[in-house]
Order: C-alpha cells, then sequence, then structure tokens
C-alpha cells in the first residue's frame, strides 16, 4: 500500500545517507513480522554494505524464512525468533554476517516435522556442494523445536557446506534435534562458485571442499547426533569449544548414534588436510546415553575415502563418567571410545595426538586403524577401556611414534579399567618409548620397545 512504500522510501534514503557502511533499523519497515521487516530492509540496502538491526524481543515469524545477501551484517536483538517454514529459516549469501546480542538471542529450528536445519549458506541450499565464501556467525543461540522423540542423523542444525573463509564464534547449540554444526560438503556435486556469487558476476572458481574455517568458543547441549563435523575441508581450526551431556533419548526414543567431533572424507576426491583439534572440552557425566557408553564416542579422524594429511588433535579434555563408581557399582562411562585416528578405503596419515586427557571411557582411549606417521605422546589415560579394550589400541597401522603416554587407574574407580598397548596383525614398524603403564604388545615384527615405564 501507499504507506508501505512511503515506509519503504524513507528507509531507503536513511540507509543511502549514513556513511560508507550504512545502518537501517527492521523497526522502520512495513511487514507482517519481523522477519518480513528484516527482509525488507536489506531490500532496502539492496547491494549496498550496511549493516541491520533488528530490535530486542524477537517474534514469531510463521512461514518467513529471511535471506541475509551479500555485504549485509545481520544483528538480531535479544528475544526468540520462531519459524514454521518448511525450508530453511535462515539463509546466508556468501559475504554476509550473522550476528546477535549473547546467547539471548535465539534462533529455534523450524517446528514444522523434520525441519532440522535453522541455518544455512545460501549455495549449499541450492545444491550440495556448492561453494560460499566469507560467511560469519557469532554471539547467538540456536534450539531445537522438534517434537521429543524426532532426530536426525544426516540434516545439521546449522551448515555451511563448503565454504571458504568463515567462522562460527560463541553461538550456543541448545538440544539441536540433528547434527549440530557442519562444514564440508560433496567434492563433486553443486556449482562452484555458489549460485549467489555467480548472480553477481563472480565466476572464479573457490574449490569443492571448505576451506579457512573457523569454530570458536561454541558450546554444544544435549545435541541428538554429532555435534561438530568436518567433511571434506582444509585450513580448519575447532578450539575452545564445550561439549555436554551429548545424545538425547526422549518420549520413550532412542536418539542416533553420537560422534561428538567428527573428522571425515567420504568421496575419493575429499580431504582432511591442515585441521587443528585443541583446547575443546568433551563432557559426557550427565548424558542420557546408555551406561556402556555405546552411544557415544569423543573425537574421530576417519577417511573411509579420500586423503587426510597434518592434523593436530591437542590438549582436549574427554569425560566419559565421574572417577569414582557409582552406588549401583556399575562403571558409569557415557562415552565409549576416546580419540580414533582411522582409514577405511582412504589414506590417513601425518596426524599429531598430544597433550589429551581422558577420563573413564568404556573402549580405548586412543586408537588407530589402518593409519601411517602418526605420532601419539603425552596424552593422560585415567581409568578407560573398561570393557575389555587395552587403553591404546593399534590395528593395520604402520610406522606410527608412540611414546610419553601415561595410562592409569584412579583408585576410586572399581573397574577392570586397562593400562595396556596393544598391536595386532597388519600393524608394524610402530615405535614406542618412555610410556607409562602395561608393557606394549607387539605384532610386527619391525615394532620396537625403546623403554617403557611400570605403572
Amino acid at each position: 500500500d501507499q504507506r508501505s512504500a512511503r515506509v519503504t522510501a524513507q528507509a531507503r534514503t536513511v540507509a543511502e545517507q549514513t556513511g560508507s557502511r550504512r545502518t537501517v533499523s527492521a523497526e522502520r519497515f512495513a511487514g507482517a513480522n519481523i522477519c518480513a521487516k528484516i527482509n525488507a530492509a536489506g531490500a532496502a540496502l539492496g547491494a549496498q554494505a550496511g549493516t541491520i538491526i533488528a530490535p530486542n524481543g524477537g517474534g514469531q515469524c510463521g512461514e518467513t524464512a529471511i535471506r541475509v545477501a551479500a555485504n549485509h551484517k545481520l544483528v538480531l536483538g535479544k528475544g526468540v525468533y520462531s519459524f514454521k517454514t518448511r525450508g530453511v529459516p535462515l539463509l546466508l549469501d556468501s559475504d554476509a554476517t550473522l550476528e546477535g546480542r549473547g546467547w539471548e538471542t535465539i534462533i529455534e529450528e523450524s517446528s514444522v516435522p523434520r525441519q532440522f536445519t535453522a541455518i544455512q549458506n545460501y549455495a549449499n541450499n541450492v545444491s550440495n556442494g556448492a561453494t560460499s565464501r566469507n560467511i560469519h556467525i557469532r554471539n547467538l543461540q540456536v534450539k531445537g523445536a522438534q517434537p521429543p522423540g524426532v532426530y536426525d542423523s544426516t540434516d545439521q542444525a546449522v551448515s555451511l557446506g563448503n565454504c571458504h573463509n568463515c567462522s562460527v564464534e560463541n553461538v550456543f547449540f541448545n538440544e539441536t534435534n540433528a547434527i549440530g554444526l557442519q562444514f564440508g560438503a560433496s567434492s563433486t556435486l553443486g556449482s562452484d562458485p555458489g549460485p549467489d556469487l555467480q548472480a553477481r558476476g563472480i565466476t572464479q572458481a573457490l574449490g569443492r571442499y571448505a576451506d579457512q574455517v573457523t569454530v570458536r568458543n561454541c558450546l554444544f547441549y544435549r545435541v541428538a547426533s554429532q555435534n561438530l563435523a568436518l567433511v571434506n575441508g582444509q585450513n580448519v581450526v575447532f578450539e575452545k569449544n564445550t561439549f555436554k551431556d551429548p545424545y538425547q533419548n526422549e518420549a520413550g526414543v532412542a536418539g542416533p548414534y553420537v560422534q561428538i567431533l567428527d573428522l571425515e572424507c567420504n568421496e575419493a576426491n575429499d580431504r582432511l588436510f591442515n585441521v587443528v583439534i585443541a583446547g575443546n572440552t568433551l563432557d559426557a557425566t550427565n548424558s542420557l546415553g546408555n551406561s556402556t557408553g555405546y552411544s557415544i564416542n569423543g573425537i574421530a579422524v576417519n577417511a573411509t575415502a579420500g586423503t587426510g594429511r597434518n592434523i593436530l588433535v591437542k590438549n582436549n579434555t574427554l569425560i566419559g563418567g565421574p572417577l569414582k563408581t557409582d552406588a549401583q557399582g556399575t562403571p558409569g562411562a557415557k562415552m565409549l571410545w576416546g580419540i580414533v585416528v582411522a582409514a577405511g578405503g582412504g589414506s590417513i596419515r601425518d596426524v599429531t595426538v598430544t597433550g589429551n586427557v581422558m577420563q573413564k571411557l568404556g573402549a580405548p582411549a586412543l586408537a588407530l586403524y589402518g593409519a601411517k606417521n602418526i605420532e601419539i605422546h603425552d596424552n593422560l589415560a585415567v581409568s578407560t577401556a573398561t570393557s575389555g579394550f587395552s587403553a591404546i589400541y593399534i590395528e593395520g597401522s604402520t610406522n606410527n611414534k608412540i611414546y610419553r603416554n601415561v595410562l592409569r587407574k584412579d583408585p576410586q574407580t572399581t573397574c577392570s579399567c586397562s593400562v595396556e598397548i596393544t598391536e595386532v596383525d597388519g600393524s608394524d614398524r610402530n615405535t614406542y618409548w618412555e610410556n607409562t603403564g602395561g608393557r606394549p604388545t607387539l605384532a610386527g615384527k619391525a615394532s620396537k620397545i625403546i623403554s617403557h615405564t611400570a605403572p
């Protein structure tokens, strides 16, 4: 109507007069709800760089989704933003930023059944593998909104695919019902660059993988499936994140298997290059997972296809339960495997696992499968491998160095915890020295123990 046209024209004038990077208030625009007003503010900015400010209070957006255009920053005020969209509620073009006012800014999953993704890069929404660049999300909460007992192990609450120079910082993933956050997508599908970049006349390919990615200072609480995942990427840093009580079991429906922090490549052209996993805390003490830990695992570096190189897993803390045995006399470990490096049909090499602390796990604290040139050193495993495993397990792996690790059982723990290092058939040319715990059991003819410290 005429009033809406006048308001939009006035707001556009304000946007054009407030400097090189313009700021507009969504409140000044007409729209059926706050999300419609945000979209109108973005339309007023057009191709100009600018910031859209949404007021405190949130709002019910119904079927209105938000799309943040290139060179726009959307700042959402405190409050709950709820949706009934049949698609993804919030899409980000390349060169877009989404920012909240802290964890009181809450973006919910759509309440439409099985619509699990709350935020996604526009390109990957169009086609799996399409590439994006310069997308940043910070200072907000993403909250689950599906009915109790409804989960998914494929979709992601925040899905950023093959994003280049992208970051997620200080975001609270609160009981989301699928994978929490994932970077990386197909290495063969989708347009490169993505359709939004092509629409701007940008044609230079970025590469069908995630690149220059940071996830820092985020909290993942009771996320239903993988909490944080990288599928096909390079130059990635996941640091100083906290993972609390992973897994869901609601309305009598057990949730999917949970790999808390998951690095994987699944296609022949996939990659895991130059990845740092550092200073994260994985705590399953109060998880709803079963008491033997078979639903929850810690950190995995896994190549069922493709190639992994130059990966550092450093100074992480994994807690599968309290050291003290509970009143019923059961071990109480909620996490099974600790840190696993595995090459299935792919290749994994040149990985360093150091300075990590692992407590009360139902299976090995550290395990290698088909891996080469791995260094495992200066790690501490306390009361791990409670299910008949060894604390460190080496299978089908060669040319690895395992040294200065401390494996011990805490006296408070009344369980058959292992302090052993076991190498099995297919492993060879591995070298062990200055480990504290059980003397390594070797299978390879060229594997050797240089020195050993009894517990």
